[in-house]
């Protein structure tokens, strides 16, 4: 378990950006995905994390070679609690389109 208390929802971003880059940096062929509750809680840490500098964050997912992928309403999650859905990937391997 890890606890952190961030001191807002831009902070909380990059505290998961940090996450995502410390988690990838031992092994590059991964991917991972948060999950929230509303698609538009997706698109929004999606476009913070693919534009750090717009948001002051000091994480850039980019250079560290993981690209973010933002694909609410993409991926049907079959018995997720309702209200949730998977709205922000991240990959250092190519991801399949979907169809």
């Amino acid at each position: 378990m890890e606890i952190y208390t961030p001191r807002d929802i831009y902070h909380t971003v990059e505290l998961i950006g940090r996450r995502v880059v410390e988690l990838f940096g031992r092994e590059k062929d991964r991917s991972a995905a948060v999950l929230v509750r509303e698609n538009r809680q997706g698109k929004f840490i999606a476009d913070i994390l693919a534009n750090p500098e717009s948001y002051n964050i000091k994480v850039n997912l980019a250079q560290q070679g993981i690209e973010v992928y933002e694909v609410a309403g993409a991926i049907d999650v079959p018995k997720s609690p309702p209200n949730s859905s998977l709205s922000c990937n991240f990959s250092t391997a190519p991801i399949p389109p979907t169809t």
